[in-house]
């Protein structure tokens, strides 16, 4: 309505061409956001209605085993996915290995990461400190047997 009654401005002389054209981009870009903004909301609101259809079937799986002694395959298969686990890391001097466990309907479930306590911290610098003197302590005793192998074969050219 806006654009029109400016066409029909400019048209009776009331608005000139220069101001018409000006305002007539200004209003070409706020359609084309206006556009691009739906295109955008469409998709989310497809994907919050697909993710809820997916929440409501996991509750469905989740209400069928509420009780249970025993863990079985089927239940398995019923729940996860798949799992993936990756490569071990020992950059922190431990072995780490990350797992991923996909569920059906929800995908990838991540578990909140916990703060470790002042004891697991004080833990874990004691270890790597041990660690360390241990990684030391095998540099030398091996620097020590090279030196006496290759003061043996000194001995057995000289004989």
């Amino acid at each position: 309505m806006l654009f029109q009654k400016v066409y029909e401005d400019n048209a009776s002389g009331k608005l000139s061409d220069e101001r018409f054209k000006q305002l007539a981009g200004v209003y070409e870009v706020e359609q084309a956001e206006l556009k691009e903004q739906n295109t955008i909301l469409q998709n989310e609101l497809e994907a919050f209605e697909a993710d809820s259809e997916n929440v409501s079937k996991f509750l469905e799986l989740i209400k069928r085993y509420t009780t249970f002694n025993e863990l079985t395959v089927p239940m398995l298969n019923a729940f996860i996915q798949k799992i993936l686990v990756h490569a071990p890391d020992r950059t922190s001097g431990f072995r780490v290995v990350k797992v991923d466990i996909w569920f059906n309907f929800i995908g990838n479930f991540e578990l909140p990461s916990e703060e470790p306590t002042q004891q697991e911290i004080e833990a874990n610098t004691q270890y790597l400190q041990k660690l360390i003197r241990q990684r030391a302590a095998n540099r030398r005793y091996a620097a020590k047997m090279k030196e006496k192998e290759r003061l043996k074969q000194e001995l057995a050219a000289t004989a």
